[in-house]
């Protein structure tokens, strides 16, 4: 009976690595742009955070920075990233 926890394994672990191996999707040039300002504006979002709950040590460099990111980011640059000939494919992205 031992062999079917293994054979599960064997099953999962391959599952992950074929997984990996696939090919992402490619993305449009302004769909890429605006999934990094995202991102750039979540981690900057994470820095303000862990200096205001005290995690980490006050740093005005680092909090400068990570305000400049969200400033330059968000607002009209953000709007701009999505002109209206971007709008009309079906997204890939959770409703959640």
């Amino acid at each position: 009976m031992r062999r079917v926890p293994i054979i599960a394994a064997v099953l999962v672990i391959a599952g992950i690595a074929a997984g990996t191996a696939l090919p992402k999707t490619a993305v449009a040039p302004v769909v890429a742009e605006r999934q990094a300002s995202m991102k750039a504006m979540a981690s900057a979002a994470k820095t303000i955070s862990e200096i205001f709950a005290g995690k980490v040590a006050y740093d005005a460099a680092a909090f400068k920075a990570a305000t400049e990111t969200i400033r330059r980011r968000s607002g009209s640059a953000m709007v701009d990233a999505f002109p209206a000939d971007s709008l009309g494919e079906p997204s890939a992205a959770k409703a959640d």
